[in-house]
């Protein structure tokens, strides 16, 4: 019983501590520099000079920011898009590695693909458009 004990608590420090390490590098102002949109059919679009940031405050749990982006199609007609975050609460979910933005009932599923002090990668599947969009970014 004590063994069962000690594990949950070492595993709940672990989930803790992982949680903070996620939060202290997501903290900041985060710039675009690449855009990645994978259609329904599996076409890929890039565009390689995005404009916008987001910002992650970790006190209270907010993320906000727009990015603007354009990519053309197969057809060679120019698409405009953008990602739109004003003042959305997060959850992080550090097993699944990703998190959850919510705002007024509009909410996105993010997966977080690569984090360091410098560099973030996430992406979100957009049901209305059938796309898997993903953002490269920076930070600022």
């Amino acid at each position: 019983m004590n063994k069962i004990l000690l594990f949950c608590t070492i595993l709940i420090l672990v989930s803790c501590s992982k949680e903070n390490r996620i939060e202290r590098k997501l903290e900041g102002n985060w710039l675009a520099t690449k855009v990645r949109v994978e259609d329904g059919e599996g076409f890929v679009y890039n565009d390689t000079i995005p404009k916008g940031q987001l910002s992650f405050d970790s006190q209270n749990k907010l993320v906000s920011g727009k990015i603007k982006f354009n990519y053309s199609t197969i057809t060679l007609s120019s698409i405009e898009d953008s990602l739109t975050l004003n003042e959305f609460e997060y959850q992080l979910n550090a097993e699944e590695s990703g998190f959850y933005a919510d705002s007024s009932g509009v909410g996105y599923n993010f997966r977080i693909l690569s984090l360091t002090n410098n560099d973030l990668q996430i992406e979100y599947y957009d049901l209305q458009k059938y796309q898997l969009k993903r953002f490269i970014l920076v930070k600022n």
